[in-house]
Parts: C-alpha cells; sequence; structure tokens
C-alpha cells in the first residue's frame, strides 16, 4: 500500500512539473504572441502614414506639373502676341 502511494506521489509530482512546464511555456508563446501583434500593428501604422506621403506627393507633382505647363503656355502665348 504504502509503495503503491509513493508511486501516486512520484506521478502526481511529475504531473504537477510537467503542468507547470506547460503552463510556462503557453505564458511565454501568449506573450510573444501579443508582441507579434503589436509589431505588425505598428507596421500597419507605418504603412499607411507612407501611403499617405506618397500619395500627398504624386499630389503635389501634378499640381507642379500642372502650374509648369500653365506657365510655359502662358509664356508662348505672350511671346507670339
Amino acid at each position: 500500500m504504502q509503495q503503491h502511494e509513493s508511486e501516486d506521489s512520484k506521478y502526481q509530482k511529475v504531473l504537477e512539473d510537467t503542468t507547470q512546464m506547460y503552463e510556462k511555456k503557453i505564458a511565454e508563446l501568449n506573450k510573444l504572441l501579443d508582441d507579434e501583434r503589436s509589431h505588425f500593428a505598428s507596421a500597419e501604422e507605418q504603412l499607411d502614414l507612407m501611403k499617405k506621403l506618397l500619395s500627398d506627393s504624386q499630389k503635389s507633382i501634378e499640381v507642379r506639373n500642372l502650374c509648369l505647363s500653365s506657365t510655359f503656355f502662358c509664356s508662348i502665348s505672350i511671346f507670339w502676341s
């Protein structure tokens, strides 16, 4: 009977140690997942910002080109008049 209790106690100890090991590993993986989500969110925000900057730059270039071509045509019409 005492041997059976001793085996049960050893088994219980191994089970507790294994459970703690897995709980620790799960906590580590959850933290890693949270870190990855945070990094992904930050990367998405940076991408959105870069898209806006690109769009703004493209609009600025279009306006500049429109102004340059308008100035060019105005200059030609003054020259020929």
